[in-house]
């Protein structure tokens, strides 16, 4: 089997397991581009910082600029599951708010981050005059399903070296993304994102 063959292979599976939460905002009219940038707000998070924790009430939703953050679900005795990381410019937690729901997962800087923020109440009533933007929220929702779905299924069939074989692969995409050579996650995170101890 070709190189091209494999690296086709692994792209396809990668392209069925990878969720980036990203909607250019570039695609949107300058209407709704303007709409979104009157009502953000700056902010900057340092590693290890919370955003927002898991069954808190969402405050709002937020666009990263520029960084990495963690969502993950933590448990009582110390351990936790790391479900996305989020990488690039995307926008997240919108999900919470859009369906009345507290936080299920915690959001934590993997290394300082900038970030534009729309409080709730502002955020609610932007949407309502932003249709292509809701469109493309309800996308992301639809595609966000079926990459979950994706995932579970390969995680449960596969073995522990194998999910590593697939992370790594992730996180390398991300990681060179954003141009740097090495995925700086530690051991503890690597093993959260992959559902296993240390």
């Amino acid at each position: 089997m070709s190189n091209q063959t494999i690296d086709n292979r692994l792209s396809k599976l990668l392209k069925g397991i990878r969720l980036d939460f990203q909607f250019p905002i570039k695609d949107i009219p300058e209407f709704e581009q303007n709409l979104l940038n009157g009502i953000s707000e700056s902010l900057t998070i340092k590693r290890k910082q919370y955003l927002f924790k898991e069954n808190n009430k969402p405050e709002g939703v937020y666009f990263l600029k520029s960084g990495k953050i963690k969502l993950l679900k933590e448990y009582a005795d110390g351990r936790s599951h790391i479900h996305f990381i989020i990488t690039g410019e995307q926008f997240f937690g919108y999900r919470p708010i859009l369906s009345d729901m507290n936080h299920p997962l915690s959001a934590v800087a993997l290394e300082d981050c900038e970030l534009t923020f729309i409080p709730v109440t502002k955020f609610l009533q932007a949407i309502e005059l932003m249709p292509v933007f809701c469109r493309k929220l309800l996308e992301e929702l639809c595609r966000s399903f079926s990459v979950l779905i994706a995932r579970t299924n390969l995680y449960s069939q596969k073995s522990v070296p194998q999910r590593l074989a697939y992370a790594i692969l992730l996180l390398n995409e991300k990681y060179h993304n954003d141009s740097k050579t090495n995925v700086n996650l530690s051991r503890k995170d690597l093993a959260a994102f992959i559902g296993t101890s240390i």
